[in-house]
């Protein structure tokens, strides 16, 4: 089998421009510009509670993608670390969960910068905070790995190979022609027309050639989501506005289908970047419903904040708690009992008096068993707020 880097034109790269998702562009450029009049609009608090919802999503999911489940809630307090909101700052244990949200929140600050070998060692630094693999093996964090690496999957006696990358004698002069193409096309830096990519091309063709590359032992996922996020970034002029890898987990096998097609002998990667576009597409529309909801959840909470107890109001946040891509929560008497620690009566009376200030709904169901839903129709944000 022929992989990409061995073929005598890599890594000059060819794809169908007439063949490009036109509509799908058109949807992604007029989204980016809605959604950004949208912030603008939006009162600064609010605007910040979206982000970091929209960077706990990010953070969580790029994770999930390798295999790693992170505690949201760490991941949160963790952002709020780094972007300084935590005084005293709140003691975090798990260091992924610190590692990959210092990446996230690195990205929102320097996205307008250009990409160098130390901002890659640094991203992976923090990605890799433990410097071990599953298997308890001392990992190169920080630096190229120096040995032959090949993605394979399946039991030890009956392994598949998907590919192999490159020699890692290969791999500075690999780097250099990929870090001097990124920042020649960055939209921030061009002068000559000629260079100029759409976002959501110029982030396909950096994933892709990034993990074909695959310069690193371990991370080179989560790397290469980072990179396209960041080219996405520079192209918007607005960091955060695409759950890029919330798009990617919701199709994780054809994302990792897209990408073992593509890297195998033609350059013409055409049928990639037309899945990607279709990906950007949707984590716009993702972060339009995480903004929706944020600012729905925020306003809700302000609007009857004072009129809840504590056992109430930490009721009301649980119910938010799965967020725009979740299932919608509910609460009966028993789980209200169990979670705030109340007796039947109180449970029973606390309730009543959220459905009383329609704080809460009544949804099917009778006696013990009658359940409560926040009172809010959430379909109906979305659909306003897409319109």
């Amino acid at each position: 089998m022929t992989y990409l880097w061995e073929h005598p034109d890599w890594p000059e790269f060819i794809y169908n421009q007439t063949s490009m998702p036109l509509t799908s562009l058109y949807q992604y450029s007029q989204s980016v510009g809605r959604l950004v009049l949208e912030l603008e609009k939006t009162p600064e608090d609010l605007k910040l509670d979206a982000v970091i919802d929209l960077m706990v999503k990010e953070a969580i999911t790029t994770s999930a993608i390798e295999g790693e489940k992170l505690n949201p809630q760490d991941v949160r307090s963790s952002l709020k670390n780094h972007l300084g909101l935590s005084h005293p700052p709140v003691n975090i244990r798990d260091p992924r969960a610190r590692g990959i949200s210092a990446l996230v929140v690195n990205n929102y600050y320097n996205h307008h910068q250009d990409l160098s070998e130390e901002t890659l060692f640094q991203w992976h630094r923090m990605i890799l905070p433990r410097a071990y693999d599953t298997w308890g093996q001392a990992l190169r964090v920080g630096q190229w790995r120096v040995g032959g690496i090949a993605v394979v999957s399946g039991p030890l006696h009956k392994q598949k190979i998907h590919f192999e990358a490159p020699p890692a004698e290969k791999i500075v002069g690999e780097m250099k022609v990929f870090i001097q193409w990124f920042n020649h096309t960055n939209p921030l830096n061009y002068t000559e027309p000629k260079a100029f990519l759409p976002g959501p091309i110029r982030a396909a063709i950096a994933h892709l050639w990034f993990v074909i590359i695959h310069p690193f032992e371990d991370g080179n996922g989560r790397i290469a989501r980072a990179i396209a996020d960041y080219a996405l970034g520079q192209d918007t002029r607005y960091p955060m506005l695409h759950s890029l890898s919330a798009a990617i987990e919701r199709h994780r096998d054809a994302y990792y289908q897209q990408l073992e097609e593509a890297q195998q002998e033609s350059m013409d990667i055409t049928q990639w970047i037309q899945w990607f576009i279709q990906i950007t597409a949707e984590s716009i529309e993702i972060t339009e419903k995480i903004i929706a909801f944020t600012v729905q959840k925020s306003n809700f909470i302000k609007q009857h904040h004072a009129s809840l107890n504590k056992r109430q109001l930490q009721v009301v946040l649980s119910l938010f708690a799965n967020g725009a891509e979740g299932d919608k929560r509910s609460v009966n008497r028993n789980k209200y009992v169990k979670q705030v620690h109340c007796s039947p009566s109180t449970a029973l009376r606390d309730l009543n008096d959220m459905v009383a200030k329609d704080v809460l709904k009544q949804l099917p169901g009778l006696g013990r068993n009658t359940r409560y839903g926040l009172h809010l129709a959430l379909d109906k944000i979305y659909a306003n707020h897409a319109s």
